[in-house]
């Protein structure tokens, strides 16, 4: 069964490891494939939706501190900006 996991199975497949395959194995086998073949394209649309989401209350939160540090600093004086490197150094 751990072939199936990785090899799509065939319906031309007709024994697996000297063992003669029922047809009803082979359907099986499909199944299974096709089950696993849609569970994982939906746990990568997923962590695509979630990356895209975190790019995108990243870009919220850097404008919101961009905003913040304009009425803090005014607006022809810059403002001291952290990368994101600064952020994984522990504090001192």
């Amino acid at each position: 069964m751990l072939i199936l996991g990785i090899v799509r199975p065939s319906r031309r497949l007709t024994c697996l490891d000297t063992l003669l395959l029922a047809e009803e194995t082979k359907a099986l086998a499909e199944a299974t494939f096709l089950k696993k073949q849609m569970y994982y394209n939906m746990r990568i649309k997923t962590l695509r939706r979630n990356a895209r989401q975190i790019i995108k209350l990243a870009a919220e939160g850097r404008q919101v501190r961009q905003e913040a540090a304009t009425r803090v600093y005014g607006r022809g004086h810059a403002a001291p900006v952290a990368t994101a490197a600064c952020w994984l150094l522990p504090c001192c």
